[in-house]
């Protein structure tokens, strides 16, 4: 059974990046300047994550829409966010967002 500071440790990142990203507004759109955009509650990238009409060129590796990030229901963002983290840059895949968190301010 895990200890409460280990699930703290596990789920502090996530409720920060919820935080930073998107202040908990799982509508919240993003239009980056590279064309491509972030989706929902933890800002899922239209360029690697999810399909949008926008970025023809995603690689979709979530297998999703970018709309299904938007609505009250987070389960998708999640389960997104999970393989996000599973990749070799890991949660370094949201580093300007957490750079707030990260440095203290």
């Amino acid at each position: 059974m895990l200890s409460a500071r280990q699930i703290w440790l596990v789920v502090s990142p996530r409720i920060c990046l919820a935080y930073f990203a998107s202040n908990f507004n799982t509508a919240t759109v993003t239009q980056d300047s590279d064309g491509s955009s972030e989706y929902g509650i933890f800002q899922i990238n239209s360029r690697s994550w999810c399909a949008d009409h926008r970025n023809t060129m995603s690689e979709n590796l979530c297998t999703m829409l970018c709309s299904d990030l938007l609505t009250p229901n987070i389960e998708d963002d999640i389960t997104c966010a999970k393989r996000i983290v599973k990749d070799p840059q890991g949660m370094g895949s949201w580093y300007a967002k957490l750079a707030p968190w990260l440095s203290g301010d």
